[in-house]
């Protein structure tokens, strides 16, 4: 196994800061449900037999986010984005926190931990339908 791409429906999710509740003191995770979501679809690539990545890791992250309805025309040019609509999608999560999500939901699941990343590539993009595709490439030794 060289390279698994992982196609992960819906909105990227950042990753959120741990949480206490002051009354009791109690800590907990808000991205608890996000990451078992995100689980089940990394789980996918093993269920067809593929083995947890070992030694030196290249991740590329595409997160996909849809464009909102004011960026395009109203009425019969509904369907045609606006000059004025943004080439970039600047405007959402920081793409740092979009990737410590998906590190973190695949440790132990695609590789054994998410230090075995030693090269990345990311980008954040406007399209048709919300998701997350993320490439994980095993190195030359």
């Amino acid at each position: 196994m060289d390279e698994i791409v992982l196609n992960i429906p819906g909105k990227p999710i950042a990753k959120k800061r741990h949480r206490i509740v002051h009354k009791t003191g109690h800590i907990y995770d808000p991205n608890a449900k996000d990451t078992a979501r995100v689980i089940t679809q990394c789980l996918i690539p093993q269920s067809r037999g593929y083995e947890i990545f070992t030694g030196a890791l290249f991740v590329k992250f595409e997160f996909v986010f849809k464009r909102p309805k004011s960026h395009y025309g109203t009425g019969r040019n509904k369907d045609k984005l606006k000059k004025s609509a943004p080439v970039f999608c600047n405007v959402v999560q920081d793409f740092d926190n979009l990737e410590k999500f998906v590190c973190d939901a695949m440790n132990t699941v695609i590789y054994g931990d998410d230090r075995q990343i030693v090269q990345s590539m990311t980008w954040k993009r406007w399209g048709s339908v919300a998701r997350s595709l993320i490439t994980v490439r095993q190195l030359e030794e």
